[in-house]
Protein backbone atom coordinates (compact mmCIF):
# COMPACT_ATOMS: atom_id res chain seq x y z
CA UNK A 1 0.00 0.00 0.00
CA UNK A 2 1.34 3.41 -0.92
CA UNK A 3 -1.70 5.61 -0.24
CA UNK A 4 -3.91 5.92 2.84
CA UNK A 5 -6.67 8.55 2.88
CA UNK A 6 -8.61 8.56 6.16
CA UNK A 7 -10.15 11.97 5.98
CA UNK A 8 -12.44 13.69 6.53
CA UNK A 9 -14.65 12.71 9.47
CA UNK A 10 -13.68 9.05 9.64
CA UNK A 11 -11.45 8.92 12.74
CA UNK A 12 -11.65 9.90 16.39
CA UNK A 13 -9.19 9.49 19.25
CA UNK A 14 -5.42 9.11 19.02
CA UNK A 15 -3.46 8.32 15.88
CA UNK A 16 -2.85 4.55 15.98
CA UNK A 17 0.91 3.92 16.46
CA UNK A 18 0.48 0.87 14.19
CA UNK A 19 0.40 3.21 11.20
CA UNK A 20 4.16 3.38 11.70
CA UNK A 21 4.34 -0.24 10.51
CA UNK A 22 3.16 0.70 7.00
CA UNK A 23 6.73 1.42 5.93
CA UNK A 24 6.00 1.51 2.18
CA UNK A 25 3.38 4.22 2.62
CA UNK A 26 4.02 7.29 0.44
CA UNK A 27 0.90 9.37 1.11
CA UNK A 28 -0.92 9.66 4.46
CA UNK A 29 -4.01 11.85 4.67
CA UNK A 30 -5.57 12.21 8.14
CA UNK A 31 -6.96 15.74 7.73
CA UNK A 32 -10.36 17.01 8.98
CA UNK A 33 -10.97 14.28 11.54
CA UNK A 34 -11.39 14.31 15.30
CA UNK A 35 -7.96 12.92 16.07
CA UNK A 36 -6.56 13.94 19.44
CA UNK A 37 -3.41 13.63 21.50
CA UNK A 38 0.21 13.53 20.36
CA UNK A 39 1.78 12.28 17.14
CA UNK A 40 3.20 8.77 17.69
CA UNK A 41 6.99 8.70 17.31
CA UNK A 42 6.52 5.49 15.26
CA UNK A 43 5.44 7.63 12.31
CA UNK A 44 9.18 8.26 11.94
CA UNK A 45 9.33 4.70 10.53
CA UNK A 46 7.49 5.87 7.38
CA UNK A 47 10.70 6.75 5.56
CA UNK A 48 9.07 6.46 2.09
CA UNK A 49 6.44 9.06 3.04
CA UNK A 50 6.16 12.00 0.63
CA UNK A 51 2.94 13.69 1.78
CA UNK A 52 1.55 13.95 5.32
CA UNK A 53 -1.67 15.82 6.10
CA UNK A 54 -2.62 16.14 9.79
CA UNK A 55 -4.41 19.49 9.60
CA UNK A 56 -7.77 20.33 11.18
CA UNK A 57 -7.62 17.87 14.07
CA UNK A 58 -7.45 18.17 17.87
CA UNK A 59 -3.84 16.96 17.91
CA UNK A 60 -1.56 18.42 20.57
CA UNK A 61 1.96 18.23 21.94
CA UNK A 62 5.36 18.35 20.35
CA UNK A 63 6.10 16.92 16.93
CA UNK A 64 8.34 13.89 17.52
CA UNK A 65 12.03 14.37 16.72
CA UNK A 66 11.87 11.03 14.86
CA UNK A 67 9.93 12.77 12.07
CA UNK A 68 13.31 14.01 10.81
CA UNK A 69 13.76 10.46 9.48
CA UNK A 70 11.11 11.30 6.85
CA UNK A 71 13.72 12.50 4.36
CA UNK A 72 11.39 12.10 1.33
CA UNK A 73 8.68 14.35 2.78
CA UNK A 74 7.74 17.10 0.32
CA UNK A 75 4.34 18.08 1.80
CA UNK A 76 3.54 18.43 5.51
CA UNK A 77 0.38 20.18 6.70
CA UNK A 78 -0.42 20.39 10.41
CA UNK A 79 -2.19 23.75 10.68
CA UNK A 80 -5.38 24.11 12.73
CA UNK A 81 -4.01 21.79 15.42
CA UNK A 82 -2.32 22.44 18.76
CA UNK A 83 0.92 20.78 17.68
CA UNK A 84 4.17 22.58 18.35
CA UNK A 85 7.57 22.38 16.69
CA UNK A 86 10.63 21.39 18.75
CA UNK A 87 13.12 24.25 18.99
CA UNK A 88 15.89 21.73 18.23
CA UNK A 89 18.10 23.23 15.50
CA UNK A 90 18.32 20.01 13.44
CA UNK A 91 14.52 19.62 13.58
CA UNK A 92 13.98 23.22 12.47
CA UNK A 93 16.38 22.82 9.54
CA UNK A 94 14.58 19.62 8.47
CA UNK A 95 11.18 21.30 8.79
CA UNK A 96 12.23 24.40 6.84
CA UNK A 97 13.48 22.21 3.98
CA UNK A 98 10.01 20.76 3.32
CA UNK A 99 8.82 22.52 0.13
CA UNK A 100 5.07 22.46 0.92
CA UNK A 101 4.87 23.18 4.65
CA UNK A 102 1.85 24.67 6.39
CA UNK A 103 2.41 24.57 10.14
CA UNK A 104 0.98 26.02 13.33
CA UNK A 105 4.14 28.17 13.60
CA UNK A 106 4.20 27.38 17.34
CA UNK A 107 7.58 26.55 18.88
CA UNK A 108 7.38 24.21 21.90
CA UNK A 109 8.28 25.46 25.33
Amino acid sequence: MTYLDLGPNQLTGPIPPGLGNLTKLRFLFLYYNQLSGPIPAKLGNLTALEKLYLNNNDLSGSLPLRLTELTNLSTFHFYNTSLCEPADEFFQIWLNNIPDLISTEIICG
